[in-house]
């Protein structure tokens, strides 16, 4: 008796101990998901979350198989063993990020890993949850999620003066339908709007899951973008021939901004691609933007459709009414830049029409240079822009406002209004009773991804000036109050309402992805002794250097007009038994642009 009673003590510790084990998820009682380093503690908004639905490790100084946090309660500088640490992680193609962070933080740890420190916070924060970056195939992608607590939407239970409804915008009569009316002798009928729902929260976790998803795309984002770069890029480096697709040879600057509010779900990345024409018509060498900005924005969590009760109207609310994208080029006072010109902007205003593209094409010929995937300089004889994006949405009206007129100036900028159509109301007449609502349209009640595009070209004598380009992201939400019928009567018109809005801008920088002013392309060699010309691309009198003895240059100096002769390159016979390497760096005389070029001397 005494040994069974032994035995189910010893199965109830047994039993215990799993259950504590479970909760504490292992090391770092973590939930046991994805595998997570963390440097110092998290603390931020989302700390809880992360740890619940992360596999939380204390970072061991050797690894880097995961995604790195850094986060430090008391402050964070970025010192040169910390920064060694996160290149080894951007190496392996990990993601690092920084938890609650200020803009001085971002910027001192951008500054440190040699990435330009220009991070701008969004307006109406003074920190973010969370800023990660990483490095796939020479691309490079960071990834903002801001806090929802300091920035909040504006109520407005306006009464519009225009709705939309179908395709056509109509009035909507503003005088106050909801009051008793009179049907005949003394019976009176009275409708009473329901009380809305209370404001939404903020869904933490779904926060938490999204910074997670970023993090643990890299193995997949690396693939597609080394997939298609590899080929294109070794043709490149061998010589400078046809027209090559820009988005396979350059390299790519992805900006994502997680703006979600009160449990809406507003994601907008922007992707950016940039070259430099060295040899236009008029003899102008010009910078060519091209940027492709998509939304993902849900406000599903919200929205409900609830039918009358007698002579209680149906309501249906937290619909988007619209969202609006305005983009505009700034230069380093942050003073709008209208000297440069956008050159083309789709989607195209569309009214009465379900469907939508948004694809832009361009073809660049003569010598064209661009940021290569290494983050040198790169020429090639031509290249191409072009992506296609289509979209069927019914109940969507697109409104492309761009280059409007300020003070009798045209605007460069590059603009959207996305405008809903109101609900439609089912049923009626009745005796004494109220309609019921169909649903809002799809895209306004659940996932609309509007995708924005546009090429911006600066001249010769904006590109000292610019910085990068500024954004506002607009969203409005609405609701709905049904009609009511007496006596088959319609006495009680239907309400539409804008219920609330907010506005955020944002700042890109475009530093990191400027197109070089001078740039040529690597060159390989076998063993034995030989020469290769090396095309050059620059509209700027330039100087070249070698790095080593065993390769020469035929000039080391040159002017804007003779550039297109290019440099011969000579390398002697390899006979360490190694393979060897030299560096050209190329220069403007100017001061303003540099690049460099690797000669590849194999040992066979």
């Amino acid at each position: 008796m005494r040994k069974e009673c032994r035995n189910h003590v010893y199965i109830v510790i047994f039993i215990l101990i799993t259950l504590c084990a479970v909760a504490a998820g292992g090391c770092g009682g973590s939930g046991g998901g994805e595998k997570l380093y963390v440097m110092g503690g998290m603390h931020g908004d989302l700390a809880d979350e992360l740890n619940e639905i992360c596999d939380v490790e204390s970072y061991d100084g050797l690894s880097a198989d995961a995604p790195l946090i850094i986060s430090r309660e008391d402050g964070f500088s970025t010192d040169e063993n910390t920064a060694a640490v996160v290149r080894k992680f951007l190496d392996a193609g990990m993601s690092v990020g920084l938890e609650h962070a200020d803009e001085r933080e971002i910027n001192d740890f951008l500054d440190t890993l040699g990435l330009k420190g220009d991070f701008v916070m969004p307006s109406g924060n003074s920190y973010v949850e969370y800023y990660g970056v990483k490095i796939l195939s020479g691309d490079i992608f960071s990834y903002v999620m801001l806090n929802d607590d300091e920035s909040l939407p504006e109520l407005l239970n306006e009464f519009p003066d225009e709705i939309v409804s179908g395709d056509l915008l109509v009035s909507q009569d503003k005088t106050p339908p909801w009051q008793p009316v009179v049907t005949s002798g003394d019976e009176t009928v009275s409708f009473d709007h329901p009380s809305l729902d209370s404001k939404p929260t903020a869904n933490e976790l779904s926060m938490a899951k999204d910074i997670v998803n970023w993090m643990n795309g890299s193995a997949r984002q690396a693939k597609e973008a080394a997939d298609g770069k590899a080929s294109v890029q070794r043709a490149l480096n061998s010589a400078a021939s046809g027209t090559n697709d820009l988005t396979q040879v350059s390299r790519m600057y992805e900006k994502t901004y997680n703006a979600s509010q009160w449990n809406n779900t507003f994601e907008i990345t922007v992707d950016v691609y940039a070259c430099h024409t060295y040899n236009e018509a008029d003899k102008q060498d010009s910078d060519w933007f091209f940027i492709k900005q998509k939304g993902q924005l849900n406000p599903s969590a919200n929205y409900s459709n609830k039918d009358h009760h007698r002579t209680t109207t149906a309501v249906i609310q937290n619909y988007m009414v619209e969202y609006g994208f305005d983009n505009w080029m700034v230069n380093k006072d942050n003073a709008v830049n209208n000297s440069v010109v956008l050159k083309e902007s789709k989607p195209d205003t569309t009214v009465g029409s379900s469907g939508f593209s948004s694809g832009i094409s361009f073809s660049l010929g003569g010598s064209v240079g661009f940021s290569g995937l290494s983050g040198t300089g790169g020429i090639s004889a031509g290249v191409s822009y072009s992506t296609s994006e289509s979209q069927t949405v019914p109940d969507c009206q697109v409104q492309n406002e761009s280059k409007g007129s300020s003070n009798n100036i045209t605007q460069q900028n590059a603009k959207w209004k996305y405008t809903f159509s109101r609900p439609l109301l089912k049923g009626g007449p009745y005796f004494a009773a109220c309609n019921d609502f169909y649903d809002a349209p799809l895209a306004s009640r659940s996932l609309f991804q509007p995708v924005n595009q546009w090429a911006w070209t600066v001249g010769p004598n904006e590109r000292d000036k610019i910085k990068g380009f500024k954004f506002k992201f607009r969203w409005m939400t609405g609701y709905s109050y049904s009609a009511g019928y007496a006596w088959w009567i319609k006495v009680a018109g239907e309400e539409h309402h804008n219920n609330a809005a907010q506005e955020r801008e944002f700042y890109v920088s475009l530093e990191d992805i400027m197109p070089p002013l001078i740039a040529a392309n690597n060159l390989d060699f076998s063993q034995a002794a030989g020469y290769k010309k090396l095309e050059l691309g620059t509209f700027r009198d330039w100087t070249a250097e070698s790095s080593e003895s065993w390769c020469t240059l035929s000039r080391a100096a040159g002017t804007k007009e003779d550039a297109d002769q290019g440099i011969y390159v000579d390398v002697s016979q390899n006979t360490t038994g190694v393979n060897r390497e030299a560096t050209i760096t190329l220069k403007t005389k100017d001061g303003k642009g540099s690049s460099t070029v690797r000669v590849f001397q194999s040992r066979y």
